[in-house]
């Protein structure tokens, strides 16, 4: 069974790309064949996996113009990479779009060859119908979040986005709680602001110059700093996801 995570916060600058990119790779070092997924049209992620514009991306797999084996690329971290790039800002989705597109572009990912266990969606900082599309898609969704009143309201918003797609057949991706970046910050304050909304995730991930320092070489902070406090956080947050989710 393939298994969708969305790492989402409406908020930027929220560690979500740095999150996804770490997880893939801890995912893939735990065995998991593990596909990460640009789902954000301003494609940092893909710029910092050094993909130069690519023949296809998402936005083609999302019409349904290519076929997902087509546009996926290999990285020597072990995890396939589907990018993306700026035609995705403009793709419009009504709720019954929401549904067809989201489902298939599931069954593409269940489907492949090799079949994923797990499909990782960065999605973008905004409230849009991409965040729409990235919620119906998911199974699971992880919010990072840098302890302030910003960070706070993007994990908060992002939850009623969720919410507002929930059905009387379908209560919607389950959420697994808010992850919080300290970038040397205090969070309690904050983390109680949330706590009657959603659970806070431990391990936190803490402050280092490794994570920055990992981004010039295209590798995650897991291959750059290896034995590093950040890449030790995210390979247990990963081991506890994986248990988790298997439930």
């Amino acid at each position: 069974m393939t298994i969708f995570l969305a790492i989402a916060n409406s908020a930027g600058g929220s560690g979500k790309t740095t999150t996804a990119h770490a997880l893939a790779v801890a995912c893939a070092e735990y065995g998991r064949r593990t596909l990460l997924v640009d789902f954000d049209p301003a494609a940092q992620l893909t710029y910092l996996l050094k993909v130069e514009n690519p023949r296809s991306s998402v936005v083609d797999v999302l019409r349904e113009q290519s076929y997902l084996e087509n546009s996926i690329h290999s990285t020597s971290e072990r995890f396939s990479f589907l990018p993306s790039d700026s035609r995705l800002s403009h793709l419009n989705f009504n709720k019954k779009t929401v549904a067809e597109v989201s489902s298939n572009f599931r069954k593409a990912c269940q489907e492949s060859d090799p079949t994923f266990d797990l499909v990782i969606l960065d999605c973008a900082s905004s409230v849009s119908a991409l965040s729409l599309l990235a919620f119906a898609t998911a199974d699971y969704v992880l919010t990072p979040f840098v302890p302030t009143l910003h960070g706070a309201r993007g994990v908060l918003q992002s939850l009623e986005i969720s919410r507002s797609q929930a059905t009387s057949t379908n209560a919607g991706p389950e959420w697994l709680g808010a992850l919080p970046i300290l970038m040397g910050s205090d969070s309690s304050e904050i983390d109680q602001l949330l706590a009657n909304e959603v659970k806070i995730m431990s391990p936190s991930i803490p402050k280092s110059r490794s994570v920055p320092d990992s981004s010039y070489s295209g590798k995650s902070v897991l291959n750059s700093a290896p034995q590093g406090s950040v890449a030790l956080a995210y390979r247990e947050l990963a081991y506890f996801l994986l248990e988790g989710m298997q439930d």
